[in-house]
């Protein structure tokens, strides 16, 4: 397997750590949505968002390696997963959580929550806001991720990018980039899985409705609504999606 170095390997094999350009290493940055980098420089770690230039990869292969951790073995087989599929992974609330695989590329598979997880703000407050500065996407990557997964399923869990467009005139125009573990579907997202749109309540869309202190939604019989709800509704569902890999 190719990986890269940890912050703790960083440190182990200080002797090798420079090198010509600063370079990405393993683990999350201690804002959301950012991840560390070595700075040859200074020579040490970073935090930045994960758009940073010039940063490069620089890779690790283990050979003949032999953990002294535990060894963590995905509970999924993905090689085995069909598109709408249903699969158990984590527990919320002492129940597991049943998702629907809607997309499968490679080795990783997209799942979508059967069902919502509860009903929650986009955001807390009334006020413009996008998903990268939302309420919801901070719950979704701290209180959710953290009390629905065990270590060993984090350990499958990969950071997705989320691309959140505004639509004007019928025309999609890029307005946010961020990378989250734990996120909701876009409205174009909605429009590849209409089969799977259907729940047992509403839920929140990324993408903002006709002001920019709304958002748009899905009805639970599976239609969405172009007009949106106030960010501070508290009686919109929350239907998580994931991505994981083997």
């Amino acid at each position: 397997m190719v990986t890269l170095l940890s912050g703790e390997e960083v440190e182990e094999f200080r002797d090798y750590a420079n090198c010509d350009f600063d370079y990405w290493i393993r683990g999350e940055g201690e804002e959301l949505g950012n991840a560390k980098y070595y700075n040859v420089r200074l020579e040490e770690i970073g935090d930045y968002t994960p758009m940073r230039m010039n940063t490069y990869v620089r890779p690790v292969i283990r050979i003949g390696y032999k953990s002294a951790d535990i060894e963590y073995i995905n509970p999924i087989d993905i090689e085995s997963l069909s598109l709408g599929d249903i699969v158990t992974y984590g527990k919320y609330n002492g129940e597991p959580i049943n998702w629907y695989v809607v997309n499968i590329v490679g080795n990783n598979a997209t799942l979508l929550c059967v069902d919502t997880m509860e009903a929650q703000p986009y955001n807390n407050e009334q006020l413009v806001v996008t998903w990268g500065g939302s309420t919801l996407r901070t719950w979704l990557n701290e209180v959710f991720y953290n009390e629905a997964f065990s270590v060993s399923e984090k350990k499958w869990i990969m950071p997705s990018e989320t691309r959140t467009y505004e639509h004007i005139k019928g025309k999609g125009f890029l307005r946010q980039v961020a990378f989250d573990k734990v996120y909701i579907l876009s409205k174009d997202d909605a429009f590849k899985y209409t089969e799977y749109l259907a729940c047992n309540h509403s839920w929140w869309l990324r993408d903002h409705g006709n002001t920019d202190n709304d958002a748009l939604f899905v009805h639970d019989f599976g239609k969405i609504n172009n007009d949106g709800m106030e960010v501070s509704a508290v009686n919109i569902g929350v239907r998580p999606v994931i991505t994981i890999c083997n």
